[in-house]
């Protein structure tokens, strides 16, 4: 299913507790959704991608050779659960490498960017990527 909440509706959930498998996932999903509404709303032909090697690290979303997106359902992201982001941007060049989460505050970890989904948000719909 494309949108969390009609799936959530026809799997008869009420409600998603945060810090469950559940909410990470659904979590992703939303950003998924608002990652490919924005590249549809602003006619952006770059591919919305993802990225796994074969010992199973991943990146959550590649928009284009640009930027490079995961997603964590964390209030405090720690260097030590985006290695795989890490090491995705030290082999590939992107201009934007970005963790978006629960955080509070934007912040930096080395050369990427924590953002809280708000923020991310409104600068992913305000052009900024």
């Amino acid at each position: 299913m494309f949108d969390i909440g009609v799936c959530n509706q026809l799997a008869g959930r009420k409600s998603i507790l945060p810090h469950t498998e559940l909410f990470g996932k659904s979590f992703e999903q939303f950003i998924f959704c608002e990652l490919h509404a924005y590249l549809q709303y602003a006619n952006d032909k770059r591919p919305l991608t993802f990225y796994r090697d074969y010992s199973g690290n991943e990146v959550d979303f590649i928009i284009g050779d640009d930027v490079a997106i995961e997603v964590k359902s964390t209030g405090m992201v720690t260097d030590k659960r985006i290695k795989a982001l890490q090491r995705f941007t030290s082999e590939n060049i992107m201009k934007y490498a970005i963790v978006v989460s629960l955080d509070a505050m934007p912040r930096q970890i080395g050369k990427i960017e924590v953002l809280p989904w708000k923020e991310f948000l409104l600068r992913l719909w305000g052009g900024a990527y």
